[in-house]
């Protein structure tokens, strides 16, 4: 199998014993969840907050426990830790941020900008294969990239808007379909491929959909 190889440099800020300590059900968030505050006084948070944290993705439904470092109520770094006391995740607000599975391999990676995912993401099986890549700016996803076991192309996404996507099967990364996604059903025109007998494929029919259905050949 395909190994993705790379070499990190991760800093996270550093946390002196002076730093104030506080215990999330003394804080809130504001409005649009963009600051944490205190619940007393509507103060934003400088320092370390120790909470419970879900993770994103596929794995969202485990918590973790968590200490957050904010500044004037912004957060700005945390590290999350499983029950084994395994680290679950390192994540910066802007830079390289990690989750970790429970046995210490990376699950997958990327780049926050001022909190928000931006650039290139990686996802990892638990043995160190590429099976997804996506890449995002400022928080809204631009292309995604399947791979299967054999680190073959699967299938490639370009995004059009939150309900709307292109997309691309592959079989054995070979292209066999494309067309258009909206709203979870096909939509517009799609292409359909013929393997060849050199592993190829041409194209061999184009079909045209609307919410779903089949209207013309």
């Amino acid at each position: 199998m395909k190994k993705l190889m790379f070499v990190l440099l991760f800093t996270l800020p550093l946390i002196g014993f002076s730093q104030n300590i506080y215990n999330e059900d003394d804080l809130k968030f504001n409005q649009d969840s963009s600051l944490m505050l205190l619940k007393s006084n509507d103060t934003p948070v400088s320092g370390i907050v120790k909470r419970t944290c879900k993770r994103k993705g596929v794995i969202l439904k485990i918590k973790t426990n968590c200490e957050e470092y904010y500044e004037n109520g912004l957060w700005m770094s945390s590290k999350g830790y499983y029950k084994n006391k395994q680290i679950s995740q390192e994540l910066q607000r802007n830079g390289m941020s990690i989750f970790y599975y429970k046995n210490g391999e990376i699950e997958y990676m990327g780049s926050y900008k001022d909190g928000l995912e931006n650039g290139a993401w990686k996802y990892l099986n638990k043995q160190g294969d590429l099976e997804k890549e996506e890449t995002w700016e400022e928080g809204e996803i631009i292309t995604e990239k399947g791979y299967n076991k054999n680190g073959l192309l699967k299938y490639e996404l370009e995004w059009k808007n939150e309900n709307s996507y292109i997309i691309k099967d592959y079989y054995k990364g070979v292209l066999y379909e494309e067309g258009t996604i909206k709203n979870g059903k096909k939509e517009g025109v799609w292409k359909q491929y013929v393997f060849l007998d050199d592993g190829t494929t041409e194209l061999d029919k184009k079909i045209i959909f609307k919410n779903g259905k089949k209207v013309e050949n």
